[in-house]
């Protein structure tokens, strides 16, 4: 284990004679010279030295309509340390032996429809609570419609289906119960949950996204949720476009694939297609493993920790998948994929996400050698490191923690191993805690020396010990209607990511000199006055007439958007004529130039048009400034 652990047993005499104790700190601030040896595999971090794109939480989490609520009000809870934004449900329609719904949500008949929500209700109102969305995808063929052919089947009248999901998406608007994704089915390409071809589920999809945005103008529509059969997306994209439908999520899956071959692929499909410039993608179902429905299938192990950790570290790097959903939060009660167990035991999967989810979102330098893996990332408070070893041999580390952003902390080490972190080895170290705690260290260039095995995962935390986090949920401030997203060139590394909890935009130009990097905030109930703080690193260069790096509010009226204010600080061009992919759609109607971005009081109604409903959208923008440039944006109702 641990240079730490060890060190225990050597008298302190030795210590002193060593180097290795300084203080009450063993090797905390000696340089790494001093205990390193030849087999020693170095690790250094900068702090101070940023890294792009940053360490955001969209990796979220679905379960299968099986799971039944009373495991809901028994574990939901767990979910809370895993800054989660979303958690999708198939809801399992049409199955009543199957899924885990105490009565089925629809009955009666196509002339006499019949609903129960009250344990859909019951489920969104835990995730509000929370401040998850939720994402339901609506599936399978509900009963009233199945006409004898099972869940399986294409509902028998579409007119029928169209009104439930009019149904369904009007309740949960007038009971403030929206979910974030609406989503029209579940894998229609595996027959047996859907046994129609894509010409079929394309009409299927038309009906649905109908009723869903008669029943809510704002519903947040998309699918298909597909397993794996590529040859649909073409097909589907057509549809979708010859009819002008929506589709504000492309959703597939990666269930026991590379990932990374179904991003591709997705992507090589909609990328030239402008009609879906605007269209996110989502995987709604993520899992490397195929054996899964055994108590002793390699996910239940802590090696599940480190492969988790993989996907996350190269998932990270695609801005244009917006969320990933991990499958599955739950076991279902037929596999065991979940991070929480049938009986309510966090697994090792569980930690790995808890311990990117315990990271600051501002991503640093950290270099290893290949046989390792690693993610660092800083605020003002935290300071943190994981690696994770794959390399098939256990390894001995020095670690080395430069310009941390303040004097002295406290350092936290985590492991996942057989020992730690995982049920399934040690029952008894199922919650995640520090095997190592070492209090008021000097932070300069802290060092650290122990092991790794092979498939182990260890998390070094320092923190000033203040609780201050840019993770912190704040009060919202202001109802988020929903959050437009724009990916005019998906080749590009260029990102823009909104954290809800935190209400923080984060904007960069990645590696390009030319790139659209926007992201827009719906918006109602807005309080009178906004705060916001921009916080830029980087040169930024004027490289054209659309270079700038500004916000944009677009104002809604009873017939549209009717009026843009546009607010620079001087980088700005009037010969602009960047797309403008919502609101008004054509350039700002009023431009006003500020000394400064860096703290703004900006009072909507100032600049509102005659007839303003009250709804706003909110763009942040970065264009065309030049690469490795950067902007961290807080938006916070002003005093």
């Amino acid at each position: 284990m641990s240079a730490f652990k060890s060190l225990r047993v050597i008298s302190l005499s030795l210590l002193l004679t060593l180097g290795f104790f300084k203080g009450i700190n063993p090797a905390m601030n000696s340089s790494p010279d001093s205990f390193a040896s030849a087999a020693d595999m170095p690790v250094v971090a900068d702090f101070s030295a940023t890294l792009d794109p940053p360490l955001v939480k969209k990796f979220d989490f679905m379960n299968s309509g099986i799971v039944p609520m009373w495991r809901y009000r028994r574990d939901l809870d767990l979910i809370d340390d895993l800054k989660t934004q979303s958690l999708r449900v198939d809801l399992f329609w049409g199955e009543p032996q199957i899924n885990g719904w105490t009565t089925e949500m629809i009955s009666g008949s196509a002339d006499d429809l019949r609903f129960d929500f009250s344990e859909i209700d019951e489920l969104s109102r835990l995730l509000k609570e929370r401040g998850i969305g939720g994402y339901w995808s609506y599936c399978y063929n509900p009963l009233p419609l199945q006409a004898g052919f099972g869940h399986a089947s294409h509902p028998s009248n579409l007119e029928a289906w169209r009104e439930i999901m009019f149904q369904f998406a009007r309740h949960f608007k007038e009971n403030d119960l929206r979910p974030d994704y609406h989503a029209i089915w579940n894998e229609p390409d595996l027959d047996i949950f859907y046994n129609r071809p894509v010409e079929v589920y394309s009409q299927l999809y038309k009906f649905g996204v109908e009723g869903l945005r008669a029943g809510d103008p704002d519903a947040f529509v998309g699918g298909p949720d597909l397993a794996f059969i590529d040859e649909w997306i073409d097909p589907f994209l057509d549809f979708v476009e010859e009819n002008q439908l929506p589709l504000d999520f492309f959703a597939f899956h990666a269930i026991g694939v590379s990932p990374i071959s179904r991003v591709n692929t997705a992507r090589r499909k909609i990328k030239n297609r402008p009609y879906f410039d605007t269209t996110e993608l989502v995987f709604s179902e993520l899992n490397p493993s195929m054996i899964f429905n055994s108590p002793q299938a390699p996910v239940v192990r802590y090696t599940q920790a480190a492969l988790i950790l993989d996907h996350i570290a190269r998932l990270v790097d695609e801005p244009d998948i917006a969320r990933v959903h991990w499958a599955q939060f739950m076991d279902s009660s037929v596999d065991t994929l979940g991070v929480v167990s049938l009986d309510g035991h966090r697994r090792a999967a569980y930690n790995a996400f808890k311990l990117y989810a315990m990271m600051p979102v501002d991503r640093r330098l950290v270099e290893v050698s290949e046989a390792l893996s690693a993610l660092a990332s800083t605020d003002a408070h935290t300071s943190s490191l994981l690696l994770w070893n794959r390399s098939r041999s256990d390894k001995r580390l020095s670690v080395v923690m430069k310009n941390i952003p303040f004097a002295r902390g406290t350092l936290r080490v985590y492991r996942i191993d057989e020992e730690h972190g995982s049920y399934f080895e040690n029952p008894a170290s199922e919650e995640l805690t520090a095997v190592e705690t070492y209090e008021d260290v000097a932070t300069s260039d802290l060092t650290w020396q122990g092991d790794i095995p092979d498939h182990g995962v260890l998390f070094l935390e320092v923190s000033d010990g203040s609780g201050a986090s840019e993770l912190n949920r704040i009060e919202p401030v202001a109802e988020i209607i929903r959050v437009n997203r724009y990916f005019p060139d998906r080749s590009k590394d260029s990102f823009a990511e909104f954290d809800r909890s935190a209400w923080i935009v984060r904007l960069g130009m990645g590696s390009q000199d030319f790139a659209d990097s926007r992201l827009g905030i719906v918006m109602e109930d807005l309080p009178s006055a906004l705060e916001l703080s921009f916080e830029a690193e980087g040169e930024r260069r004027n490289l054209d007439a659309n270079s700038l790096l500004g916000l944009r509010l677009d104002y809604a009226a009873a017939e549209g958007y009717s009026r843009a204010v546009l607010f620079h600080d001087g980088l700005y061009n009037p010969e602009r004529d960047a797309k403008e992919p919502w609101g008004t759609e054509r350039q700002a109607d009023e431009i006003v130039e500020l000394d400064d971005l860096s703290l703004m009081r900006l009072e909507p109604s100032l600049f509102a048009p005659e007839g303003w409903s009250g709804r706003l959208i909110l763009t942040l923008m970065m264009q065309n400034i030049g690469a490795a440039t950067r902007a961290k944006v807080r938006i916070r109702r002003a005093e």
